[in-house]
This record gives structure tokens, sequence and C-alpha cells, in this order.
């Protein structure tokens, strides 16, 4: 009867950075510039509003460029103000899943720009 001798299979001892499952994460901050314009835009188009008219006429128009509509006499839903707010945000995010998709922040990280993703 032959001898059989229990051999242990050992993995490739790799470097960590080396291996494909684990990736180094960057820590530092990212902004993406498709999300962030339009929150700017909008944002620069109340401010003003709370000089000129105060504090809750510039919460209403906040509210009112997202669709909900607060003023008396009015219905409850309206579409005429969302160009300023939320048309410029959805575009802006629907561009940020594409970029992602395409892989353009990836090629933007890669070639040592800082802080800036689309």
């Amino acid at each position: 009867m032959a001898k059989t001798r229990a051999v242990a299979i050992r993995g490739k001892t790799s470097n960590p950075g080396n291996n494909p499952r684990r990736r180094r994460r960057n820590q530092g901050i990212r902004i993406p510039l498709s999300i962030a314009v339009p929150l700017l835009y909008t944002g620069a188009w109340v401010v003003p509003l709370v000089g000129t008219h105060g504090l809750q006429r510039a919460m209403q128009e906040l509210i009112l460029v997202f669709g909900i509509d607060m003023r008396r006499g009015t219905k409850t839903f309206t579409t005429e103000y969302m160009k300023h707010g939320l048309y410029p945000f959805l575009g802006g995010a629907l561009l940020h899943k594409a970029a992602n998709r395409l892989g353009v922040n990836r090629a933007i990280a890669r070639s040592g720009i800082p802080w800036i993703r689309i």
C-alpha cells in the first residue's frame, strides 16, 4: 500500500496593493459637479429673496422650485417653477450616473485632478 501525504495548498502570498479584491479608497472629499452646480444655482436664485421678502417667503420659494406650492388659493402641485430647482437637479443626477457608468470619474481620478468629479 502506497503512503500518501497530505499537503496543504497555500494561496499566493501577495501584496495587498496588488490584490484586485482590495482597493485603496481615497479619503479626500470629492464634489460631483453635476449635482453641486444645480444646487448652487437654486440657492443663488432663492438667497436674494431673503433680503427683499424675508426668510418665510424665501423658504416658500425654495419649496416651490421643487414642485410644492404653499401659497393660498393655488393648487398644491405645480411644475411652473421646477425649471429652477428640480429639473436641473434631476438632470445633474442622471449625468452623474451616466459618467460613473462610462468610467469618466475613474479617468479623472487617475489623471490626478483633485476634488472634482462629474
